[in-house]
């Protein structure tokens, strides 16, 4: 097909030539053009001679005043509109082949419309239209709308991906969980009172503890609590997984979690990683692990059953919600140099916090 086009050009060529005549041949597609850019109007005479008394005027089609003029073998400014003077340019080395195409420099949005491409030599007045486009680099022609949904579609997609990366988090954590409590099997933790702090009643069977009014009487040893109503399990771990789990019995004052062995036990601290506690807990409606700069756990209801995880070689302690099965919170990166214990503080008085049956 080409060549076919080709021949007839040729034909057309040589028929104007015998009459003197010529036509303006432009693309029939529109042109597009990025901002910035420049933009190249495509336009020839067919057949491609230019005679010194043509005329070359490009127009654009809401503007009056000429873009671009080309007369007495020179390019005519004096009539050029202002917004195009020193952008535009025909090819000087072309024009006499016939090639009197337009370029426009820096291309911007407003260049964007119809353009009008006129030849005159006295005798013969040909035109052709050319339809420019302009885009800002995204789409060609871009309005605001399509601007505003590219970003919304953009925004959507990144929501979508963030929620998926959430819920296969929460999956992988759950199925690691399991797995390790399959291979482990659940830890029966006991209450050690001699760490407890004189404030705190421990059952007989060192499974529940709760705040009372009136400190009882006991020993003041070492290893006992004395500034934070806090306690200890009677186990330690220097190695392997653990798990376990608490239940608080209308209990709304609480933190669990591990702490070292040689953890601060009789003046004020910080319950932090940097002294030695990698905890969670619960004040009222707050709900945050224990940091210099407590962070907050987003989860739609604070629950009343907790599952600790511990993995002493992989530096872990996570939290679950067991009645939920969903995971709450994971201290990474723990470095462990001494054994470990189970973590226990509560400071609602009279209200029970209870280590579940394995």
């Amino acid at each position: 097909m080409e060549g076919v086009h080709l021949i007839l050009l040729l034909l057309i060529g040589i028929l104007c030539s015998a009459y003197g005549e010529f036509r303006v041949s432009g693309p029939s597609h529109p042109v597009v053009a990025i901002v910035g850019e420049d933009a190249v109007l495509e336009c020839y005479l067919v057949p491609q001679v230019f005679v010194n008394n043509m005329v070359v005027r490009w127009f654009k089609s809401d503007i009056r005043l000429p873009v671009h003029a080309y007369r007495n073998g020179q390019d005519d400014t004096a009539a050029q509109h202002q917004a195009y003077r020193k952008r535009t340019e025909l090819f000087q080395d072309e024009v006499s082949k016939g090639n009197v195409s337009l370029r426009i420099k820096n291309t911007r949005v407003s260049d964007e419309g119809k353009y009008l491409c006129t030849v005159d030599d006295t005798a013969n007045f040909e035109e052709t239209t050319i339809e420019l486009k302009v885009g800002d680099g995204f789409f060609p022609s871009v309005s605001g709308w399509l601007v505003f949904l590219s970003l919304m579609l953009c925004l959507v997609i990144i929501i979508l991906i963030a929620g998926i990366i959430w819920i296969v988090k929460q999956l992988r954590n759950i199925k690691e969980l399991q797995h390790d409590k399959m291979i482990v099997q659940y830890v029966s933790v006991t209450l050690d009172t001699e760490t407890a702090n004189p404030k705190l009643e421990v059952s007989k069977d060192q499974k529940n503890v709760r705040l009372t009014q009136i400190a009882l009487s006991v020993h003041d040893n070492e290893e006992r609590f004395t500034v934070y109503e806090s306690m200890l399990g009677s186990e330690g771990f220097t190695s392997g997984s653990h798990y376990w789990e608490v239940e608080f019995v209308g209990n709304q004052h609480w933190t669990v979690g591990v702490a070292t062995e040689s953890v601060e036990r009789k003046r004020e601290i910080q319950l932090t990683p940097k002294n030695g506690f990698w905890t969670i807990g619960r004040t009222e409606n707050k709900f945050q692990a224990n940091f210099e700069k407590t962070s907050d756990i987003q989860t739609g209801e604070i629950p009343r059953k907790i599952g600790v995880y511990l993995s002493y070689e992989s530096g872990i302690v996570s939290f679950y919600s067991t009645g939920t099965k969903i995971y709450l919170y994971t201290f990474t990166g723990c470095e462990f140099t001494e054994k470990v214990y189970p973590f226990f503080s509560t400071t609602h008085c009279d209200k029970w916090l209870r280590i579940c049956p394995v």
